[in-house]
């Protein structure tokens, strides 16, 4: 956290530096083509990103070059923004706990298996992953409360 020093009246006094927001374009829009009899055919959409943050060494982008950044469009469109970001904003933490299912719990490991056998995999698999999450945990809060 980043601090700075404000005067009130003659003594200064130390409070912390609010962090920058981000700052966030959006728009209402609607995805052309399809039928437009079709069931859904009018709804509008929220278009949303963040700016790219230019690399602070290295050459300037040429005339005419644009830079972007992260850009998600959805059907949320009467969620507040802050809600939104929150949900993108999460998608490393879904893209991690993904790839610890495939190295570590065998996610992956389902080659000719049957619905039923697939089901049982999945469900085993699961349950080891939250029980390893629990204990992880558990050990967390004895050594909190130790």
């Amino acid at each position: 956290m980043r601090w700075t020093l404000a005067r009130s009246g003659s003594a200064p006094a130390a409070r912390p530096r609010q962090p920058q927001r981000p700052h966030i374009r959006s728009a209402l829009v609607r995805v052309p083509g399809g039928d437009p009899a079709a069931p859904g055919a009018h709804q509008t959409y929220q278009l949303f990103g963040e700016p790219f943050a230019a690399p602070v060494a290295g050459p300037a982008p040429g005339p005419g070059a644009r830079a972007g950044g992260a850009v998600w469009l959805t059907d949320m469109s009467r969620h507040r923004m802050g809600d939104l970001l929150r949900l993108v904003r999460r998608s490393g933490r879904a893209a991690a706990t993904l790839g610890v299912l495939a190295d570590d719990f065998g996610l992956l490991d389902v080659e000719g298996r049957s619905f039923p056998g697939w089901h049982h995999h999945m469900t085993l698999m699961s349950a080891a992953y939250a029980y390893t999450g629990l204990l992880a945990l558990r050990e967390r809060w004895d050594r909190w409360a130790g």
